[in-house]
């Protein structure tokens, strides 16, 4: 009983080492939706806003099929506000940290995959761009916005999942393209 046990992790060790780290370089574009009760304000309306995203993902290959990976990533989030003339867009400058299992399928060059894991944010700095009414006339403004540790969470949880594809150029060398839902289950506000 011995002797199989110890042969069993011989191949598990192995098959470990055999694995492959990756390292990378990947930039995006991000579209955020804030879900704010506004009964109360039959006039003001949130809308989505673009932003970016540059990360440095590193893989770890458990095998030809699965990869565990995560990174550390720059994402900007944000929304327009919109509210009897008042045009105001709001900028949230996150440092984010993914990690997930990819199962990916597919031959030596052309491979599909999907992924789902969680990840944690820590919102670092947040900017108001905009034109607002100054009492005789609309005027132009930008700042950054102060959080209070009373009112502001700065920290998201949340989960991810998505899909995608890549081409291996050659050795080291490949291209992927990939969408990726996150969802945050944290809020920003506390109650």
């Amino acid at each position: 009983m011995k002797k199989m046990l110890l042969s069993i992790i011989a191949i598990t060790m192995c098959n470990v080492l055999m694995a492959q780290w990756n390292v990378g370089f990947t930039v995006g574009c991000s579209s955020n939706q804030y879900d704010y009760d506004t009964q109360w304000a039959y006039r003001l309306r949130y809308e989505n806003r673009w932003g970016y995203t540059a990360e440095i993902p590193v893989s770890y290959s458990v095998n030809e099929w699965l990869k565990i990976t995560s990174g550390i990533a720059y994402v900007e989030k944000g929304f327009f506000l919109m509210n009897r003339g008042d045009d105001i867009e709001r900028r949230d400058c996150h440092l984010s940290v993914p990690v997930s299992a990819e199962f990916s399928f597919g031959n030596d060059r052309w491979r599909g995959f999907c992924c789902l894991g969680g990840y944690a944010s820590y919102l670092m700095a947040s900017y108001f761009d905009g034109v607002a009414f100054s009492g005789i006339s609309y005027e132009p403004f930008h700042e950054k916005r102060s959080f209070d540790s009373e009112v502001d969470n700065r920290f998201e949880l949340g989960v991810v999942g998505g899909a995608g594809a890549s081409y291996k150029f050659s050795e080291g060398w490949l291209c992927v393209i990939s969408a990726k839902y996150y969802y945050a289950l944290t809020d920003q506000h506390k109650d």
